[in-house]
């Protein structure tokens, strides 16, 4: 029934290379507009002419080989949540204007659970997912345990 002709590592992958840190896919030529998640399953079953409802199922199957798109959603929510935790807002910014990871981990924590180096991702990741969500131009920065306003002018 087609089901057997996708492979889920290589769907990964493929999906991977279309999801932006934001889990959008990113601009195509033809389009100059993100198409959101709503449209993530039907874009891949257009390009791989393939009904949508096979790739779902496929995926359905064994979701956990997915481990580059699990890894990318698993990034953005662990980024939003810490955005959360400093009461962010588009209008006006951020609530609490320094973080240490000391504020931040507990809060994670208490979220996700506790099997999860939430400071090593902080140090390791925050910067570089925090500046691709914020399309290069970063709002914060997380350095030497404390998140921050990112000042241009300091860090250079």
């Amino acid at each position: 029934d087609g089901i057997q002709d996708i492979e889920l590592v290589k769907l990964d992958k493929y999906m991977d290379k279309l999801l932006d840190a934001s889990c959008w896919l990113r601009r195509t030529r033809t389009s100059k507009n993100f198409l959101g998640s709503d449209g993530i399953i039907e874009f891949i079953a257009k390009d791989l002419t393939i009904n949508p409802e096979i790739v779902v199922r496929k995926i359905q199957e064994n979701p956990n080989v997915m481990v580059n798109v699990l890894k990318k959603y698993k990034n953005m929510l662990l980024h939003n949540s810490v955005l959360l935790c400093l009461g962010y807002h588009t209008d006006y910014g951020i609530e609490v204007t320094n973080a240490t990871a000391k504020d931040v981990v507990p809060f994670l924590t208490n979220r996700f659970g506790e099997a999860f180096g939430y400071e090593k991702w902080l140090e390791q990741s925050f910067n570089v997912i925090h500046r691709e969500i914020f399309k290069g131009v970063p709002y914060l920065i997380y350095n030497e345990g404390v998140i921050c306003r990112y000042d241009k002018r300091v860090a250079g």
